[in-house]
């Protein structure tokens, strides 16, 4: 084995209960090897054998993970990192938080090319899983300067071995259920979900072995040493029947088990056995030979293909091995949605900020369909654990997904300014000298329009200059910047600088909830900005030098007025809420009225901080806050108040169903850095 050096470089990928780590030197695999998560120990000894130290590139299998792969209108309609961002918050994910996404060409794995309208497929872990993922890696002596998901490495390394007419079922275990993938040497064909998670093989084989605790089997699971040769057969027969329905819809050749160690291989191999195809297999030497790896005398198999696939890529935007789009998002775009800030050129401007030059006439802002979808409100889905298996071979989940984004890729609604027309000088004549003082004419103001009727009490206000004035849906000062959707509700609040605070604020989605026969909660959507029948009107409007939306929401199931009142340093949102059904033979319905933070804009190292009446959010450009009049409201409905959940990436307000009217009102300011 090669010396360890400072000069080489680590590489992991992370599942629910495993990690694998490979050590590079130049492009030889010099070290790799598989671990259980709570085996901190040998991690530990082996981060110091080889001087693991330096930059650690990881992967992640999340304990629930999602896969899309788009529709044909999808295809053309939504490319661009933004974009996609935007559209994997609609999907129904069912995270408990705004999904961490990557995007993949369906056929190349490299970005969606924004001038084609080729089928692409995203990946998503819950944005909670992966902040979770990048702190286990961080106490195990791996922190890593990259994170992604693994779901394209391992596509990528299977594609690229298979034959004309061989198609292979990647499964990607999560803890309730699966994600599949069907994948040819032309890349992904269709997606799916089985209930095939972790509890499921644990459950299996506690069956298998006749244990009596399902703990019991999944710590033998990853027992390196013991033989599960003779047991195989029986742990992977219902693993299979619970595969078998996918498999009608659409057949394969080859298994391959993602999220496996080594030793695990006999699981993929006999489930594969079971469903009569064959499991997906390959050699060091193939692998490292596809990828330009030499690797050595390591023992690498078909489980740690996707590790391989993620250390051979040369650079970040190698196939198979994407970005996630937030970080992709938050670098600079050649155009942006809001107007430039007219400020003159300083001495003092800091290294690497921009300033804007003279021009001699308003600038024509160009807006992609990526930047019109920029981020929006999430309509959270949960899958049931053990619910049906949803086959999507690129022809589902459009009638509403495409006619929300087409909605973000249309012009406003409001008339078009119409710009001076060119007028010619007159000549300058001298004017004859009237014979007789002329008395102007009085100069009698014109009568101002009733103002739109306010729906929150009077608030003190500052006045504040709008630099996107003649934008009828968007507003921006020195400080902050935000549009107001055609749905009504605050997306992208951004710095000057156009970094993503909030994605979205000011929207309902409906969620329902009941307890289930094993005593669990169960949660359920019902429905909320996505839904065709949720209108709403935007009025912009200036009252005491201060800029203000008024809007209102109508709804099947509710009615929705509210206003954003914009200060110089804070956005005041008062919202009136009026229930009209909020019942459900399932269960009780909320309606929720969140604020959604960018993940990417947070201080990971700074957790927030509450009181009676606020949440303090650490951002990487300083301190957010959410302030709220907490004479109904509080954290987790104290005192039988109106129910307020904070958590490390938002607040959501839950209205419900009563006549109250003080419980039906709501209050709160956001403060931007």
């Amino acid at each position: 084995m090669a010396n360890p050096s400072a000069l080489n470089l680590a590489f992991a990928e992370l599942t629910p209960h495993s990690i694998q780590v490979a050590v590079l030197s130049g492009r030889k695999i010099i070290a790799a090897r598989a671990f259980a998560l709570d085996a901190k120990a040998d991690i530990a000894a082996f981060v110091t054998e080889q001087q693991i130290s330096g930059a650690v590139r990881a992967s992640l299998i999340g304990p629930r993970n999602f896969l899309h792969r788009s529709a044909d209108a999808e295809s053309g309609a939504v490319r661009q990192p933004a974009a996609l961002q935007a559209h994997a918050s609609k999907l129904p994910h069912g995270f408990d938080s705004a999904p961490v996404g990557v995007a993949v060409d369906a056929a190349s794995g490299t970005a969606p090319d924004a001038a084609r309208a080729t089928p692409w497929l995203l990946a998503a872990v819950d944005a909670k899983a992966f902040a979770i993922a990048r702190e286990t890696l961080t106490t195990l002596g791996l922190e890593p300067t990259d994170l992604t998901l693994a779901v394209p490495s391992h596509i990528g390394a299977v594609a690229s071995s298979l034959a004309a007419g061989e198609t292979a079922l990647v499964l990607f275990p999560g803890e309730d259920d699966a994600q599949l993938a069907w994948v040819t040497s032309d890349g992904v064909q269709a997606v799916a979900a089985a209930p095939v998670g972790f509890a499921d093989i644990y459950e299996a084989v506690q069956r298998g072995l006749g244990l009596k605790f399902k703990a019991a089997a999944g710590k033998l699971f990853y027992n390196e040493t013991y033989d599960f040769a003779d047991v195989a057969p029986k742990v992977a027969e219902p693993l299979a029947a619970a595969l078998k329905i996918s498999l009608t819809a659409h057949p394969a050749t080859h298994l391959h088990f993602a999220g496996l160690t080594p030793s695990q291989a006999w699981l993929s191999e006999a489930v594969a056995k079971a469903l009569g195809l064959h499991g997906w297999a390959t050699t060091a030497a193939a692998l490292g030979a596809r990828l330009g790896l030499d690797a050595g005398s390591t023992a690498l198999t078909a489980t740690s293909a996707g590790l391989v696939q993620l250390a051979g890529a040369a650079s970040a935007q190698a196939a198979w091995v994407p970005t996630t789009l937030d970080n992709l998002a938050a670098r600079p775009r050649t155009a942006s949605p809001f107007p430039p800030k007219p400020a003159a050129a300083s001495a003092n401007s800091a290294p690497g900020s921009s300033v804007a030059k003279p021009q001699a006439s308003p600038a024509v802002v160009a807006v992609s369909v990526s930047e019109g979808a920029g981020q929006s409100m999430p309509s959270p889905a949960r899958k049931s654990n053990k619910g049906p298996i949803l086959i999507a071979a690129g022809v589902g989940l459009v009638a509403v997904v495409v006619g929300v984004a087409s909605h973000f890729r249309s012009p406003g609604t409001g008339p078009t300014p119409v710009p001076p027309a060119a007028t010619t000088p007159a000549e300058n004549k001298p004017a004859p000298a009237p014979d007789k003082p002329v008395t102007p004419a009085p100069v009698v103001p014109p009568k101002p329009a009733p103002a739109p009727v306010v729906v929150a009490p009077p608030v003190a206000t500052v006045p504040s200059v709008d630099l996107s004035a003649a934008e009828a849906r968007k507003f921006a000062n020195d400080r902050y910047r935000f549009e107001v959707t055609e749905k009504g509700f605050i997306q992208a609040l951004s710095t000057s600088r156009d970094e993503v605070l909030v994605e979205s604020a000011a929207g309902i989605s409906l969620q329902g909830s009941y307890v289930g026969t094993d005593g669990r909660r169960k949660w359920f959507n019902v429905g909320g900005v996505d839904d065709l029948g949720y209108q709403a009107t935007v009025k912009k409007s200036v009252r005491d030098g201060v800029t203000v939306f008024d809007v209102k929401v109508t709804h099947p199931r509710f009615e929705l007025e509210q206003t954003f009142v914009c200060q110089p340093n804070s956005v005041k949102v008062s919202a009136k809420f009026t229930p009209i059904n909020l019942r459900d033979p399932r269960g009780v319905i909320a309606a929720v009225h969140s604020v959604r933070l960018s993940p990417v804009a947070l201080n990971p190292s700074l957790r927030m901080r509450a009181t009676a009446d606020a949440f303090t959010y650490a951002m990487k450009s300083g301190m957010l806050g959410v302030s709220f009049e907490n004479a109904v409201w509080a954290r987790d409905g104290a005192d039988g108040r109106q129910t307020i959940i904070a958590g490390e990436n938002g607040v959501a307000f839950h209205f419900t169903e009563t006549t109250e009217a003080a419980r039906n009102s709501l209050n709160y300011e956001i403060s931007v850095p």
